[in-house]
């Protein structure tokens, strides 16, 4: 994966150069390297971003297929405030950072509104 798709991947899915070090468990410069070229990333590290952004976009087709079953008047998205709220609710998000579930609520809130869907986020 080329430097510019890397960092491109891992702001979509809402991760500092911080929080992709901590779980790659390399120093933050290491990310900065692999982002401006000097570096290449590893394919695991690669793969990773790869697949935190597929689970993402999983989970908002989950979010349509169930708002087209049930036909709700709105719907209505729940942002959590910290780490903890957000694992007690979706603890398959151990281990990311809340930005990383509202870059998943964005995504999900563009979706509902191209579809013409009456959408909102609220804090839980």
């Amino acid at each position: 994966m080329n430097p510019a798709k890397f960092k491109t991947i891992r702001e979509a899915i809402g991760l500092s150069i911080s929080e992709l070090s901590d779980i790659a468990d390399v120093q933050p410069r290491t990310v900065r390297y692999w982002e401006s070229g000097r570096n290449t990333p590893p394919d695991d590290i690669a793969q990773q971003l790869t697949l935190i952004d597929s689970i993402l976009d999983s989970q908002v087709n989950h979010a349509i297929a169930i708002y087209q079953e049930k036909k709700p008047d709105e719907v209505v998205l729940y942002r959590y405030v910290n780490c903890d709220e957000l694992y007690k609710a979706h603890p398959e998000f151990k281990g990311l950072p809340v930005t990383t579930h509202a870059a998943m609520l964005y995504r999900a809130l563009r979706k509902f509104e191209g579809i013409g869907v009456p959408v909102s986020i609220e804090y839980k």
